[in-house]
């Protein structure tokens, strides 16, 4: 018999967050990595959005343009252990036709690496892609996974990220990955946004005061800590019985649960079972 892993019960994680505040069930189905190896669906943009992050790591660490071939296998293969769930599935639907959308992809992978060497960068000793960073506040690990990181001669790190759609400047996902990467520090500190529209590279910059007296970094650290210990609970609860949709209700209400925005969508009965009737919980009542 499996023992039923609820996905962030271990350590605190801003993918963990999003879902959290998403679908606290999809952390349930996150978990079983053997029941949902090879089931997990991705979409267009996210192809888009993995086969430029990779070309971007590689272009860092290798200093080599790779292949679109390549970069498309490896948006499809799993990326690090935590979210091994198989080789993923890719789900074309309208407007998305996956010959035409593949031909555009590669067109505009020719322009994205054509914008890297434009980019203007300070003076960095080392240069990490795809950086699993931890750090511990009041006894919870946290973790981060960063897009990339130049570290400075002072021994700090500039990190960035790479949008490729929508964002927000002012998201506490960039200033977790910069507490992740340098800790508490006295002054404010810089953090990359590299913004691609599809024909120009942008590279934005935010600063982030990282003090332990900084309202918004305090609380959000502790709301990390409390979703942590909420979920390290409700694996308590699942592991002594407890139905998993009665401890993590799924929240068939929000957007994102549509068959073409959860990758795991297909393996929930309760997203199946609402078709658009938001009422319809089934047995969770």
């Amino acid at each position: 018999m499996r023992k039923p892993i609820v996905f962030g019960s271990e350590y605190a994680s801003f993918t963990t967050r999003l879902n959290y505040e998403q679908c606290k069930y999809r952390l349930y189905l996150m978990g079983d990595k053997e029941a949902n190896r090879g089931k997990v669906e991705i979409f267009p943009p996210m192809v888009r959005g993995l086969v430029l992050h990779k070309a971007m790591e590689l272009y860092f660490m290798e200093e080599r343009q790779a292949s679109f071939d390549e970069l498309y296998d490896h948006a499809l293969s799993p990326s690090r252990d935590e979210v091994d769930w198989g080789r993923k599935r890719v789900v074309w639907y309208p407007p998305y036709e996956e010959e035409a959308f593949l031909n555009q992809l590669k067109d505009e992978l020719v322009r994205f690496y054509h914008s890297l060497p434009h980019l203007r960068l300070p003076e960095y000793e080392q240069v990490v892609c795809e950086w699993e960073a931890e750090r511990e506040f009041r006894g919870v690990k946290m973790c981060g996974h960063i897009d990339i990181a130049f570290k400075l001669p002072s021994g700090r790190w500039i990190c960035g990220d790479l949008k490729t759609g929508k964002y927000d400047m002012g998201s506490e996902q960039f200033l977790f990955y910069n507490w992740i990467a340098n800790g508490f520090l006295k002054y404010p500190h810089p953090f990359f946004v590299f913004v691609w529209d599809g024909n120009h590279l942008q590279k934005k910059v935010v600063m982030h005061t990282m003090t332990p007296t900084s309202p918004t970094l305090m609380r959000m650290l502790w709301q990390m800590v409390e979703m942590q210990h909420l979920l390290s609970e409700a694996q308590a609860k699942i592991e002594a019985g407890a139905h998993p949709a009665k401890v993590l209700r799924p929240n068939i209400r929000h957007f994102t649960c549509h068959q073409h925005r959860c990758s795991f969508w297909n393996e929930c009965e309760y997203g199946r079972r609402k078709n658009g009737d938001a009422t319809d919980t089934g047995d969770m009542e």
